[in-house]
């Protein structure tokens, strides 16, 4: 690869544009830990790591190896760990280091010795990976080669907890993404070598078989690893001193996994005879089949006290059992699928805690009665509805809990399931430790059990969506009287301004620096000003979206975060077309924001549907990941923003994008030095606004609202009308970004009374123009996008598209009727059909004037809109009865 085309991963940084969206993705905390519960069934997707990179938890970015969603092949993760692991991959490979891993995406930590790399395998080789990870050590102590599977991530990019991060060697960045190579041959046939030396792992199989389900239970290899890690640790300390324990715990983890090693070198630590570097010397001394299993660790476990969980088995069992069962089955999966990283103090932990609850059970009264027991599941959920105080709430709409004033007065803020649930926790625990309703205690499944009584108790989805009034940090306004009431829980507001309003606050620079980026034009800067007062009020009934485009340093970004901090940026969902477009959960993200922002849009030259449908106010359908029900769809209410260099091209050419469409030029570049440069608005990691613009927005808001409302709609809606630039400029782009307008500027002319036909394409050859590219109106559209290298659509849409942009865009009277020869088009003809017309106005220029070519024509020219649709029908009789017939109705589509 040259090395324009390399992408180096510098250390901690984090360039989520470089990942495929196909990856499974997972976000890590500080500690390169996945945070999020049940990861390895739940990946991410690049937009969903941004989010949480935003929330300010996720510190680095894991992909997960195994399959990659229904593609044919996964991803295998080559864990280089440990210098001396450098011969070792020479040694059993065969060749030199560089030849043995071929160069493909490669992960550096910034320890010596330590990389991954990244490989893929076809899905007919899935079958060889019995196991999750392989491990081949090295001749130094806890040094490896791990070959990771299923169930395990690998950082890609971010922070280390002991360096400055991940990064890429030059070379092997993420130029690789879309040409990772194979698992080289030599791993896969060591993987093979081991299976036959340790086997195939066993698994149980199962069956529970209730009234309405059957469920087929699996416990696998993890399983067994989990009972014998904690097996080992449950053992006395002491044991570790006898020679004949040490070696049986040992070979019996070696029996198991040959990943076992760590588990074995950590627990003989305790012992005086420890001696580094033994247990490995040990290891790699043991053979399959020493006659020592995971049987002979569990049973020196429970001569010492220890009693495995049997919380995997299923028996068969009453109805009434079976029917619990059905109901807690999730749970249950979710725990036998989860594998545990043991420490040892949680096993004693968990050792203490069964002792402890079993005396408490056991313990009766004279009768022989349970002398303690807990309170009811309904009798806590009412307690717990009277801890909360009205404070909380269920939002149907979005699928979650709403808690007032978690993130400010007057607001009612969104929580995480994790976050419900760790918040109910807080409170049982109280509970707990203020009276005798939880003498037992609680687990899991009781903070689940409250989670849905309150869910079903607290539904609710009358939050305020209006725009007469704002929450600020120092009360409600209202917009009309301007006058600034106390905060009250029954406003239900979840969208707040995150700074003070200040009646007397002004914001001079701001206006200066629009002024300027508008050339000191006033009128267009106050078409800025008007799309700003519309964000800050939610008018999303106007059915617009604003495209800002211009060069780098011309000020884009800075009008768009200007937007994002006066409403706040929690209050805005930034997203990209593909994910727009494409990913069925996305709607879900921006429900109840103010603004729904692409900031820096690449090009994008498909659908836009669903851009449509936002800014129309059409009901949107909201999905969200794991969650089975369907939601009500809802209308989106707030505005849409998109920055680019250039303006969006897109396959619709019609007028249900071309209305909604204001496009505004920023092409006024910072021709200064970086000296010179100043940071006007930027954010912080907690999001906060900052720079020289941030202690302006009180004031910035009192400029807006000092607009009217009338004012503001005109600006926005008869942009072209009020400002004069503007005009002028919609003309141009407008014919950039639409080929069919782009032809009717250049070929097509407006002459009441004449018709023309439609026609087709005759005269394939390349060199060649179309036959009848002078007349007939298809032929010479294509033949206008051949010489311009732009494809053409096809005739039918062609026929659609033609009049709706005659009709609807340019508001002209063409309308078409068709006859026994085909469809004829009235009023348009061809430029090049004959010789009068090479002095003639385009039918665009035509549009643009309409009072002016009304006088020159003497015929009125406008659309007829009040046309019934009965009047529609074919056309039978002769061409020369519809010579100069006024439009008789609606389109024949």
């Amino acid at each position: 690869m040259t090395s324009a085309n390399l992408l180096t991963l510098k250390p901690g940084e984090i360039n989520l544009q470089w990942i495929p969206i196909e990856w499974p993705l997972t976000p890590l905390g500080e500690n390169k830990n996945p945070y999020l519960t049940g990861w390895q069934n739940k990946p991410c997707t690049p937009h969903e790591i941004a989010n949480e990179i935003q929330g300010g938890e996720c510190k680095a970015v894991g992909l997960i190896s195994g399959p990659c969603y229904n593609e044919p092949y996964g991803h295998v993760w080559v864990d280089v760990d440990g210098p001396s692991v450098y011969q070792l991959v020479e040694e059993v490979s065969g060749h030199q280091f560089e030849q043995a891993l071929p160069p493909t995406l490669t992960i550096c930590s910034g320890k010596k010795g330590r990389e991954r790399r990244l490989y893929r395998i076809n899905k007919k080789d899935w079958d060889h990976f019995v196991r999750n990870k392989y491990v081949w050590h090295a001749s130094a102590e806890k040094e490896k080669l791990e070959i990771l599977w299923q169930k395990h991530q690998g950082v890609l990019m971010g922070s280390h907890p002991e360096t400055d991060g991940y990064y890429t060697p030059e070379g092997l960045g993420f130029e690789w993404v879309l040409s990772i190579p194979y698992l080289p041959a030599w791993i896969l046939e060591g993987i093979k070598d081991k299976n036959k030396k340790q086997g195939k792992p066993s698994t149980e199989q199962g069956r529970v078989v209730g009234p309405g389900f059957a469920i087929n239970t699996r416990i696998s290899l993890e399983r067994d690893m989990q009972l014998a890690v904690e097996a080992t640790w449950a053992m006395p300390p002491e044991a570790a001193d006898d020679y004949d324990i040490w070696i049986m715990a040992g070979q019996a983890l070696h029996e198991l996994d040959e990943s076992l090693l760590d588990v074995w070198d950590d627990w003989s630590k305790q012992s005086d005879k420890y001696k580094p570097g033994e247990c490995q010397r040990r290891w790699q001394s043991f053979s399959k089949g020493g006659g020592r299993s995971i049987g002979s660790l569990i049973h020196i476990a429970k001569e010492n006290g220890w009693k495995p969980s049997e919380n995997y088995k299923a028996m068969n069992v009453d109805d009434e059992t079976l029917e619990h069962v059905s109901k807690v089955l999730e749970e249950i999966e979710e725990d036998m699928e989860l594998t545990i990283e043991p420490e040892r103090e949680l096993v004693e932990l968990k050792r203490a805690d069964v002792n402890i609850q079993t005396k408490t059970k056991n313990k009766k009264g004279k009768d022989g009665s349970n002398v303690t027991r807990n309170a009811s599941s309904d009798v806590i959920a009412d307690l717990l509805l009277q801890m909360y105080r009205g404070n909380l709430l269920y939002s149907l709409p979005h699928g979650q809990f709403f808690l007032y004033e978690k993130e400010g007065k007057g607001l009612w803020s969104p929580m995480q399931k994790v976050e419900i649930l760790g918040d109910i926790r807080d409170k049982l625990k109280e509970i707990k430790e203020s009276g005798d309703l939880l003498p037992m205690g609680f687990s899991s499944r009781l903070m689940t059990d409250m989670s849905e009584h309150l869910q079903s108790a607290l539904c609710f989805n009358g939050w305020y969506e209006g725009g007469d009034l704002l929450l600020f940090t120092n009360g409600i306004l209202n917009v009309e009287t301007r006058e600034l009431l106390p905060f009250k829980r029954e406003k239900y507001m979840t969208q707040q301004m995150p700074y003070d309003y200040d009646p007397a606050a002004t914001c001079e620079d701001i206006v200066v620096w629009l002024k300027h980026t508008q050339y000191n034009n006033w009128q267009r800067a106050q078409v800025l000003r008007a799309w700003l007062r519309a964000t800050l009020l939610g008018r999303y009934e106007l059915q617009k979206f604003l495209e800002i485009v211009g060069p780098g340093k011309s000020g884009k970004s800075t009008y768009a975060n200007l937007a994002v901090a006066l409403v706040g940026k929690r209050n805005v969902y930034s997203t990209d077309f593909e994910n727009l477009e494409k990913n069925r959960f996305e709607a879900a993200g921006y429900m109840g924001k103010k603004l729904l922002l692409f900031q820096d849009a690449d090009r994008w030259g498909g659908s836009v549907s669903r851009l449509k449908a936002i800014t129309g106010n059409d009901w949107i359908r909201s999905e969200r990941k794991y969650q089975h029900e369907n939601n009500e769809p809802f209308q989106f209410k707030g505005l849409v923003m998109i920055t680019a260099n250039e303006a969006i091209q897109t396959t619709d050419y019609t007028s249900g994008l071309a209305r909604r469409r204001l496009t505004i030029p920023f092409d006024r570049p910072f021709t200064g030095s970086q000296k010179e440069q100043k940071e006007l608005i930027k954010f912080n990691t907690k999001g906060e606004p900052q720079g020289e613009f941030a202690p302006l927005l009180p004031g910035l808001v009192n400029w807006l609202l000092d607009m009217s409302e009338d004012e503001m709609r005109e600006y926005l809606m008869e942009t072209n009308k009020k400002v004069e630039f503007f005009g002028k400029y919609a003309h141009v782009q407008n014919l950039r970004s639409n080929p069919i307008l782009d032809w009717m500027e250049h070929k097509i002319v407006f002459d009441p009374g004449v018709k023309s036909c439609i026609g087709f394409l005759t005269g394939s050859a390349s060199n060649q123009s179309y036959d009848n590219h002078t007349r007939w109106l298809y032929a010479s559209y294509a033949e206008f996008c051949k010489r311009c290298n732009v494809h053409s659509m096809s005739r039918s849409r062609f026929e659609v598209v033609f009049l709706d942009i005659c009709r609807n865009q340019l508001s002209l009277n063409v309308f078409n009727r068709r006859n026994s020869k085909g469809l004829l088009f009235f009023n348009v003809a061809v430029r090049e059909s004959d010789g009068k017309y090479d002095n003639y106005p385009s039918i665009v220029t035509v549009a643009s004037d309409k009072e002016k070519y009304e006088i020159e024509y003497g015929v009125k020219i406008s659309v007829n809109r009040d046309a019934r649709i009965e009047d529609q029908e074919t056309v039978l009789e002769t061409d020369e009865q519809y010579g100069s017939t006024p439009d008789p109705g609606p389109l024949s589509m």
